[in-house]
């Protein structure tokens, strides 16, 4: 483990480091996007099915601390509308440009004037809630 990890393993355990200033550099961010492991098709399809027993018609998926959209992207097969948020820049800025119904913004999982109240589907979080401050 190279030192860089070691730094990025210990700031996601201790409580005093601010997570959302994780992923600046967009060299990181693109070794991020790069190396981590991926989500099964699977998995995406047994939550749309879930989804789908109780809302046939499955509109709008938010992906909050979403990265570079690993797992935004996997919902754009079932939902009719992804839009992924997250808190870096440089996470936004690797994330895919070219899938007509996915949009990706920098923002917060706790600030999304944007989104209409009672118009969400499925509301998802990857691997980011650890990452995500407590009382906000």
């Amino acid at each position: 483990m190279s030192a860089t990890e070691v730094a990025m393993a210990r700031a996601i355990m201790s409580d005093s480091v601010d997570k959302t200033k994780m992923y600046v550099s967009l060299d990181q961010s693109k070794a991020y996007s790069e190396f981590r492991p991926r989500y099964s098709e699977e998995l995406f399809k047994t939550i749309a099915d879930y989804c789908r027993e109780t809302m046939p018609d499955l509109g709008l998926a938010v992906d909050v601390g979403c990265g570079p959209g690993m797992s935004t992207l996997g919902f754009c097969k079932y939902f009719k509308k992804v839009i992924g948020i997250d808190v870096s820049e440089t996470q936004i800025a690797c994330a895919p440009k070219d899938v007509a119904n996915c949009e990706f913004k920098v923002g917060y999982s706790h600030q999304l004037p944007f989104i209409k109240s009672k118009s969400v589907d499925l509301f998802c979080s990857g691997e980011s809630f650890n990452l995500m401050p407590e009382k906000e």
